[in-house]
């Protein structure tokens, strides 16, 4: 099949369900690939991230945690 481009919406969430805007809101899959880098502070604050990524078009989401020690 033939990989398309893709427009997703990206949200992070910190520890305490707070919205971490300071991420872009979009991601572009060019021909069915992205990456996404999410920098923290060294003082961030310790407990479970959440990164949910839906795609605009398809309403397709799936979420993803990641912990910072």
């Amino acid at each position: 099949g033939r990989c398309t481009d893709h427009v997703f919406r990206v949200k992070v969430s910190a520890p305490d369900g707070r919205a971490m805007t300071e991420y872009p809101p979009r991601l572009v899959a060019t021909k069915g690939n992205a990456t996404i880098n999410l920098p923290l502070a060294l003082n961030a604050t310790p407990g479970c991230y959440h990164v949910q990524i839906e795609d605009v078009v398809t309403g397709a989401a799936t979420t993803a945690s990641f912990w910072v020690r």
